[in-house]
């Protein structure tokens, strides 16, 4: 039997397979630890939960970045620190422990074995709406730096290649630990060729370019002076002349909030952006739009001013609102852009002369299936985001790694935009074609792919 402390260690081991590294290998042999220690027993509930546990412990940990950025956060939400960890492990832990339980109630051990990839996706797909969500780190995630495999996610979504995937290290497990090998070898062998076949038949496609140009903004800024008062005009100059720098391009965008002044109302300051502006040119930027409700937003911007906006929809839950709020008062930890509004839902923005485009911002795009307005669906997808919040380590990343993700399933190029990295131009394949490294500032000059 596999101690709880094996097991633990296991579950963070099993985050290896995603961004930055996809360590594949490594991620697959620790699910074997899981499977082996799935017996005729009342403790599979508590092996599940601690090999979630560890899963998540490890997956979530750069969160804890966020809440010491700068002075303000660190001095207001750092006690929290010991508080996410022990989140992470004993809310998100439930995600592995049930499904774990509930398999390990059937009498067989091959029905044990084999209810366990059912149980949980179901488990998974719950994961991605309860208490908002948070489908971060999906299984089929790891196969995000392997073209062929992920092209499957067009076929049948992140959760179906997150199925499938389980459903293959299962086989392995069997091949390796039971008798009957060669009767998993035929049915094992014919779901990856299809998989790796539909792969091919998709990358068979190479990607072309259109004629519209962008310029893609990347200020490199920290987060430790993004809000301070001494610094938003010094900010917003550095945005204007970076978006003179290099060849006139059709469009230029700017990061999520980018600036903090209300571009929608503030005329001294949008004057300024559409004096940049050549006619026929946009400018699409990230920023707080302060009406009667406040929102975290897109607006698109010409020489004759706001064109079109749309309000994030899917807000971060405690980042940029509290939930329960009456019986909860508590602050927000985003500065500057706490107690904001949803808006309505995903919107397609009609551009003059353009191709239309497909907003999200920030946490939306880890949403599958709810980034784009099916009934007017768009030509590309641009997703703005602010990753400063979480300094060098693995979630920037792994939030690049879900914009791949997106670009495949929803077959499109998405152009992604972060103030201080990582910005890219990628694909309706996934693939990275040009981006920008983390905490550097950038000028991305870049056609739109078809």
């Amino acid at each position: 039997m596999i101690s709880k402390f094996i097991l633990f260690l296991l579950g963070g081991l099993a985050t290896l397979g995603f961004a930055p590294h996809y360590f594949v290998a490594v991620s697959i042999l620790s699910w074997f630890g899981l499977f082996l220690s799935l017996k005729k027993s009342t403790k599979n509930f508590w092996n599940g939960y601690v090999f979630g546990a560890g899963y998540f412990v490890f997956g979530l940990s750069w969160i804890t970045n966020a809440l010491t950025i700068d002075a303000y956060t660190a001095e207001h939400f750092s006690w929290l620190i010991p508080f996410v960890y022990l989140g992470s492990g004993l809310i998100m832990g439930l995600f592995f422990a049930v499904p774990t339980w509930l398999a390990g109630r059937h009498k067989k051990p091959l029905f044990r074995l084999w209810s366990f990839p059912f149980y949980f996706i179901t488990f998974e797909w719950m994961r991605g709406w309860i208490l908002t969500g948070l489908p971060w780190n999906r299984l089929g995630a790891i196969w995000v730096d392997t073209p062929i495999i992920l092209q499957s996610v067009n076929f049948f979504g992140i959760l179906g290649l997150s199925f499938f995937t389980l459903i293959f290290i299962l086989i392995l497990f069997q091949i390796i630990y039971t008798k009957k090998r060669f009767s998993l070898l035929f049915p094992a062998g014919i779901a990856i060729l299809g998989i790796i076949f539909y792969g091919n038949y998709k990358l068979k496609t190479k990607t072309k370019m259109s004629n519209v140009s962008i310029k893609l903004i990347q200020s490199g800024l920290s987060q430790k002076t993004k809000w301070s008062r001494s610094e938003l005009e010094k900010n917003f100059q550095l945005h204007l002349d970076l978006s003179r720098t290099g060849k006139k391009t059709d469009i230029i965008i700017w990061s999520e909030s980018a600036v903090a002044f209300d571009l929608a109302h503030n005329t001294f300051y949008r004057k300024q952006v559409e004096n940049i502006l050549e006619n026929n040119q946009k400018l699409i930027t990230g920023f707080i739009f302060r009406g009667e409700k406040t929102h975290n937003s897109v607006g698109v911007f010409s020489k004759k001013g706001l064109e079109n906006v749309y309000h994030k929809h899917h807000l971060v839950p405690f980042g940029e609102y509290i939930p329960f709020a009456n019986f909860l008062p508590l602050e927000t930890i985003a500065r500057g852009v706490g107690g904001l509004s949803a808006g309505e839902g995903a919107k397609t923005l009609l551009l003059e002369n353009l191709p239309s485009v497909a907003p999200v911002i920030c946490y939306e795009s880890i949403f599958s299936g709810e980034i784009i307005d099916k009934k007017n669906p768009p030509k590309w997808i641009l997703i703005i985001t602010n990753d400063a919040w979480y300094g060098l380590s693995r979630g920037p990343y792994q939030h690049l790694a879900e914009a791949q993700i997106r670009a495949v399933e929803e077959n499109l190029p998405v152009v992604r935009v972060a103030y201080n990295g990582i910005s890219s131009v990628i694909d309706s394949k996934g693939k990275i074609l040009i981006s920008a490294p983390l905490q550097t500032r950038a000028v991305i000059d870049s056609f739109l792919p078809k």
